[in-house]
């Protein structure tokens, strides 16, 4: 293990040295153009640059390399640093990790007007120190006098670290290259960062008490600037590590990139707000219609809010299990479950027409059963989906929307119409939407049989069809249900019985642009069942894509950041002792839960990941050979593989897995996917499924995708024992016991305490934007006057304060109670 850091090491230094060999040419190139006269400023001006392009260019390689192996390297040092170089890693007999961002107290900058900060950190081990300092905007080690730790308030000086040879945090990727996205789609990167060589320095009771008391203080001297601020170029003072840390998770709307308009080889032809929307706010309005609308399907009772209602998961807790007997309440003693917990539907019925006698009603006819169809998988949440790059468990919803359903550039038909510059409407096939997810999902369960649907197959109802019911101008957006006067965004439109004083074409021209609905031309269309041709209107024929993207209009608004470890992130409240033990274990190489549970979303099955790194190699733990998988997809052992093949599924038009496309040697779905073939890395993707968000987990119990546990202690315990199917084929090698936490039930409940911090209280109280229309809701069925009904829950209207009115979550309803924490041992 030491000689594989060593070795890793030299390549850092390697990599380092030739960019210190680069920007040392360019430095000396200025010196000398400055040095002449008459001033050549086109040539000065031409290597400053050079150089500024050069610094950009370098921050990349450092940010894209260092990401790509971080994980592994930090639990590599960790490792020595506890066991001296034996592999093992006992727990210290104490350990206190502090971090400092410096300050920029006097506002200093480099030559380039880039501000020089950075961070300092300590790791404390027995009696020893590690010690790091990492400083943006250098250039040379030689731009460093000196750099000590002090008292803030007495100034004793405690160590003093004079420049050293600098040692670059810069790692050497695997074979596969990393991608440079176009947006930034995370935390903003700080200033080049080039770290002092670490130190193992005793440390001294007066330190860590200085430590502890937030008492350290790290004052930083700049050669370059030694005379114009002899009192210091930098200082700043240590914070708690965990609040430090905090910062890194801090959720930022302003990173969500908006939906933009690609073609087939994903060329950007423009924005959406160039090319598609004529007014956002119009179309955030209409899309939370078609969200929370039951008029959506086949029989007036399911809305997409239906299966995303409360913290945008399934409550329901009566007629869920999708096999044995229908019906069954859901019961405390169920859990954990052996078979899958999903969502009910609609009834089995077959698909005849829309009523033109009766507005807004489908003609179906009822097929056998009594109790409402039910999903094969548990509800995963919408709210913050706005930051993933695939939709659904198993990823099928793609990142490019095609206009008409959820398999993006797999379907090579589907594409929009619009009218041409002559006034005559084409459809054209080759048009993409980009980070479009949320639009590829919402266009797939409003088509399911067994969801929204009458059947008896998928598509027997299809999308204009749909638009021929809501359409109608006897039809009332939400004309079931009851709106709130005060809606955060449908509230100006509020009839104050029921529905909106609005149509759903209406809502339509004034959010999208003419081209995509102005046309009096009928189109023919051929039903994807039935192959029976129609005429159908210009935006009746465009409903699906219209549906798509007005709902992730309104599902982007569903963004939370204002849970209490939010709050505590920007030092507003404090985290109770359990909480930040809780947290420190989340961080802990140990654990290394957040190896998949990371970056703001708490997940790495987001853009600001997958758009670097689309698929990993590694070694998978049940095989000799090296496994291919896409990022932010594993297979944790919660079933057997073949119970459920995620994101291995072959039952659609071609695999869904970047992986497989990769190994098929196939880049025309993925731009500029990496191609691997199978002897170099595997497809190893069978029961692989999307890591969930950690946002609100509190509130969207049973988790995973069968719902096979109830409580959060349930969820950590599984992953300290190592899984539940050890030995499956493509079991991610991450999963293995924890030491740490096995058999510590204490300590595991610490992580599940800090876990209830990420609840944006907002959701809980369903205030703005997490208000809502009414909502009638089937849970199960009931019996009344010899017949078998639903059995309607109601939740009632709320509007942008929200409500004191907490309704009930699946936890609560089933019994499910929270453990105390009692001594750890």
């Amino acid at each position: 293990m030491q000689l594989a850091l060593e070795e890793q090491g030299l390549d850092y230094q390697s990599l380092l040295a030739h960019h210190q060999t680069e920007q040392e040419a360019i430095r000396q190139a200025l010196i000398e153009a400055k040095r002449e006269r008459p001033l050549n400023r086109e040539l000065v001006s031409s290597l400053q640059k050079q150089k500024s392009e050069l610094r950009k260019s370098h921050r990349t390689e450092v940010k894209l390399l260092k990401r790509l192996q971080q994980r592994d390297l930090s639990e590599i040092r960790m490792a020595i640093q506890r066991s001296g170089g034996t592999g093992e890693e006992p727990e210290p007999d104490h350990e206190f990790n502090t971090l400092l961002e410096l300050v920029s107290g006097v506002e200093l900058t480099d030559e380039n007007g880039i501000p020089v900060g950075g961070e300092a950190g300590i790791a404390v081990f027995g009696d020893k120190m590690d010690v790091e300092v990492a400083l943006g905007g250098l250039s040379s080690a030689r731009d460093v006098s000196s750099i000590e730790l002090t008292h803030c308030s007495t100034g004793e000086v405690y160590l003093s670290l004079p420049p050293r040879e600098l040692l670059g945090e810069v790692v050497i990727g695997p074979e596969i290259p990393p991608q440079i996205p176009d947006v930034n789609v995370g935390p903003l990167e700080p200033t080049p960062m080039y770290s002092l060589v670490k130190l193992n320095q005793p440390i001294t009771n007066a330190m860590l008490l200085a430590l502890e008391s937030g008492d350290m203080c790290a004052p930083v001297v700049m050669a370059s600037h030694e005379e114009s601020h002899p009192e210091g170029a930098l200082t700043g003072s240590f914070i708690d590590h965990l609040r430090f840390e905090a910062l890194e998770y801090l959720l930022d709307p302003s990173l969500l990139p908006e939906p933009r308009i690609v073609d087939r080889q994903f060329n950007t032809l423009g924005t959406i707000s160039d090319l598609v929307v004529k007014d956002q706010h119009a179309l955030e309005k209409l899309g939370k219609a078609f969200f929370w609308d039951t008029q959506v399907g086949s029989d007036n009772k399911v809305a997409c809010a239906t299966c995303h209602n409360l913290a945008g998961v399934d409550w329901r807790t009566k007629n869920q299990f999708a096999s044995g007997p229908g019906n069954q309440e859901v019961s405390l003693e169920d859990f954990p479950v052996d078979r899958v917990l999903g969502s009910q539907g609609v009834l089995k019925a077959e698909f005849v027409d829309i009523d033109p006698n009766q507005p807004g009603s489908d003609v179906c006819n009822d097929l056998d059963g009594d109790f409402r169809q039910v999903s094969s998988r548990n509800a995963p949440t919408v709210v913050d989906a706005a930051f993933s790059t695939f939709q659904f468990w198993d990823g099928r919803a793609h990142r490019f929307f095609n206009g008409e359903n959820p398999l993006g550039p797999v379907d090579i038909n589907a594409g929009v119409y619009k009218v041409n510059g002559s006034g005559y409407v084409e459809k054209d096939t080759n048009f993409l939407v980009d980070f479009a997810s949320l639009a590829s999902q919402a266009v797939g369960p409003a088509e399911s049989h067994v969801e929204m649907a009458c059947g008896p197959e998928n598509r027997s109802r299809y999308f204009p069809q749909l638009a021929t019911k809501l359409l109608d101008s006897r039809v009332k957006p939400l004309g079931l249900q009851k709106v709130h006067s005060d809606d955060s965004l449908l509230g100006g439109l509020a009839n104050g019985t029921a529905g909106l004083n609005t149509s759903y074409e209406s809502m339509i021209k004034n959010a999208f642009r003419d081209e995509y609905w102005d046309s009096a031309a009928p189109i023919s269309l051929q039903h994807p069942v039935t192959n029976e041709w129609e005429d159908y209107s210009m935006m009746e024929a465009n409903f699906a894509f219209i549906f798509g993207m007005a709902v992730q209009a309104y599902e982007r608004t569903l963004l939370s950041g204002e849970s209490k470890f939010d709050k505590f992130a920007r030092g507003e409240v404090e985290l109770t002792e359990d909480e930040e033990e809780g947290f420190n274990r989340f961080l802990s190489g140990g654990t290394r839960c957040n190896e998949c549970h990371d970056g703001p979303l708490f997940t790495t099955a987001t853009l600001e990941f997958q758009l670097v790194e689309p698929i990993e190699a590694m070694r998978m733990v049940n095989s000799v050979d090296n496994g291919l998988y896409d990022s932010g997809f594993y297979n944790v052992g919660i079933r057997p593989a073949e119970e459920d093949l995620g994101r291995g599924r072959q039952d659609l038009p071609g695999p869904i897995a970047l992986s497989s496309q990769s190994n098929a040697g196939n880049d025309m779905l993925w731009p500029n996917l990496p191609l691997v073939s199978a002897d170099e890395g595997k497809a190893s993707v069978k029961g692989h499924m999307k890591t969930p968000t950690l946002r609100n987990i509190e509130l969207t119990a049973p988790y995973f995708h069968n719902g096979k546990y109830l409580t959060l202690e349930d969820v950590v315990a599984f992953y300290a024992r190592g899984s539940d199917f050890p030995n499956s084929e493509d079991l991610d090698p991450g999963v293995r016991v924890i030491g740490q936490l096995i058999g510590k039930p204490e300590r595991q409940a610490k992580i599940a305490a800090w876990m209830r911090t990420l609840t944006d209280e907002r959701i809980r109280y369903r205030s703005a934007p997490f208000d809502h229309p009414e909502l009638p809701i089937p849970n199960g069925h009931k019996m009344e006057n010899g017949q078998i009904i639903d059995d309607i829950v109601t939740l009632e209207a709320t509007g942008k304060d929200g409500t004191t009115d907490i309704f009930a979550t699946f936890f609560e309803r089933v019994g499910g109670t929270i453990p105390e924490i009692s001594e750890d041992d």
